[in-house]
């Protein structure tokens, strides 16, 4: 393998944990606030913009290993066979269509939570937001791989 896929693979595997730590973390927080003790609602959204970030440098990193990667090129070179490998599939169609879709959804959980009538609703918009970006991730998630790949 090309030591700078290895790279991105790597980065890719490890920054994952990012990804799920800070949704929890922003679960944690509407969890909180429909308990009836709402955390800070600057602080709450200061984690939220951590999400965001941990999920477009995610993103951006998967865009780097998806282009790079040979095992891509040649599944859609016959993209009839890998629809029948479930491997493949995933690699190639689901994993990017499911983290695209959680990506654009926590972005617009940006603008729509805002748009809330006061503090708790934003943070019950929120959580019903990042409970549907935590599902599509935990779909996306390709669950036959080691969770963390060091080499």
């Amino acid at each position: 393998m090309r030591p700078v896929l290895e790279l991105t693979l790597i980065l890719h595997s490890t920054w994952r944990w990012a990804v799920i730590f800070t949704l929890a973390v922003v679960l944690l927080d509407g969890l909180l606030a429909l308990s009836g003790h709402p955390p800070d609602r600057a602080a709450s959204r200061k984690r939220f913009k951590l999400l965001v970030v941990a999920m477009d440098v995610q993103f951006l990193v998967g865009i780097l290993v998806y282009a790079q990667s040979p095992l891509v090129r040649l599944a859609w070179q016959n993209l009839g066979n890998t629809m029948k490998n479930r491997e493949l599939r995933i690699f190639v169609l689901e994993h990017p269509v499911l983290m695209t879709a959680a990506l654009v959804l926590t972005h617009l959980t940006q603008m729509v939570a805002r748009r809330a009538p006061g503090p708790r609703g934003e943070q019950v918009r929120t959580l019903g937001m990042v409970t549907l970006i935590a599902g599509l991730v935990a779909l996306a998630l390709p669950w036959t791989r080691p969770l963390l790949r060091l080499g």
